[in-house]
Parts: C-alpha cells; sequence; structure tokens
C-alpha cells in the first residue's frame, strides 16, 4: 500500500519542478560532473520503476512526459545551460520511447500499440531538438 504511494509521491515531486507553469528547472544549473555521483541513481530508479509507474500512475506520469518535451521543446532547459534537467528529460522521453517502440527487447509487446499516439506525440515536439 505504501510503495504506489510512495511513487505518487516521487511523481508529484518530480513534477513541481518540471511544471511548465513555473521556470524551476530552468534556474538549475548543475552540471553534469558536479552530478556524477547521483546521476546513476536516478537512472537506475527510473528503469526499475518504469512499468509500475506507468500501470499505476499513468496520467501523472504521461503528464511529466510532457512537461520534459515542453521544457526541451521551449528551451526553459538546454543542454548547454541546464545539462543535468535536459539529461534527465531527455533520457527519460528516449528510455520511453525505447520501451514503446519495441526497441527494448524486454517490453511487453501488447502494451506498444496503447502508447503510439504518445510516442509520436512526444517525437514531433522534441523534433530539431533531440533525436529520439
Amino acid at each position: 500500500m505504501l510503495i504506489p504511494s510512495r511513487m505518487m509521491l516521487r511523481l508529484e515531486c518530480r513534477f513541481a519542478l518540471w511544471c511548465p507553469k513555473k521556470n524551476t528547472a530552468r534556474q538549475i544549473t548543475i552540471n553534469l560532473d558536479d552530478a556524477a555521483d547521483i546521476l546513476p541513481h536516478i537512472r537506475r530508479l527510473s528503469a526499475e520503476q518504469a512499468s509500475a509507474v506507468e500501470e499505476q500512475h499513468y496520467v501523472q506520469y504521461t503528464s511529466l512526459l510532457g512537461a520534459y518535451a515542453g521544457s526541451i521543446r521551449d528551451e526553459k532547459v538546454t543542454r548547454d545551460r541546464n545539462p543535468l534537467m535536459f539529461t534527465i528529460a531527455a533520457e527519460e522521453l528516449g528510455c520511453f520511447i525505447k520501451r514503446h517502440t519495441g526497441q527494448d527487447t524486454t517490453a511487453d509487446k501488447a502494451k506498444l500499440k496503447e502508447f503510439d499516439v504518445l510516442v509520436e506525440i512526444i517525437r514531433n515536439t522534441v523534433k530539431g531538438k533531440i533525436n529520439l
């Protein structure tokens, strides 16, 4: 019972950083070298929790993906000014695309179709900014 609640809280905290109405993510200007200790943990948690988050918190997770894509499109975060935040957003979007386009061999093939529209929306949103 507590695990889904903790995931939801994490998603809400992440969305608060990326909320399109605020510029919080834009103000975080941490270099990748300075985040070398924490970035592997962020990547690991994201990979470990991806399936559960998508299933249990679909609306919140897709809102977060939209915030990532919008922040990159609108250049609220850029590779030069906000390297850590840009990397987090780009990698999360990239992993989502891989999971839902058949590039990830561990993905559930039955679920690929239901995310086709979202995959295309994300790709079109960040076109010209990152390659997915």
